[in-house]
């Protein structure tokens, strides 16, 4: 490994043949960041591991470097890490402004999604409905193919979303008919 080579997104604490070990400023007590960047990680198989502590912005990644080298790891890292540069709105801000939003009466849409292949599919959903300025709360449920969006969207308006990102969202209805 280029022990000169310098990141932007991390610095790297402690390595060994299969192990590294990372400060990331970016994860400061950011549980959804860390989820996401587990999630994103353990996806490959040569990763075997990932302990993330959030309030240290401390990452210890086990690897296969057979499989994963370090040096396309630690490059790897430095790609998605610089996706989480722009942070997300603070949940309790977006709370306070829904209250005064001008459309009417939150809604609570309940709903199926088919076409996630993996847990990936359900958290990039979550990610996409969540950074809408006019949703509070959502959850979307790999294992259950159920959705469950807070807000100020239409039901429509929450399907258009989930279709235009390639994915299929029904009425509950509907679901056992899908299935």
């Amino acid at each position: 490994m280029n022990q000169t080579q310098e990141y932007s997104q991390f610095t790297i604490t402690h390595h060994s043949k299969q192990q590294i070990n990372i400060v990331v400023p970016s994860l400061f007590q950011n549980n959804e960041r860390a989820h996401i960047l587990q999630t994103l990680l353990l996806k490959r198989e040569a990763v075997e591991s990932i302990e993330i502590v959030p309030e240290q912005n401390a990452v210890t990644i086990h690897f296969d470097p057979e499989q994963l080298p370090k040096v396309k790891l630690l490059n790897l890292l430095e790609i998605v890490l610089a996706n989480f540069s722009k942070k997300p709105r603070d949940c309790k801000k977006k709370v306070i402004e829904l209250e005064e939003h001008k459309n009417g009466t939150p809604q609570n849409v309940v709903f199926g999604v088919g076409g996630m292949s993996c847990t990936s599919c359900a958290l990039f959903l979550e990610m996409i409905l969540s950074r809408n300025e006019n949703n509070f709360h959502v959850k979307i449920d790999y294992d259950t193919e159920i959705g469950n969006v807070c807000g100020y969207l239409t039901k429509a308006e929450v399907f258009k979303i989930i279709t235009d990102n390639g994915y299929q969202a029904y009425s509950i209805d509907t679901l056992v008919d899908h299935k």
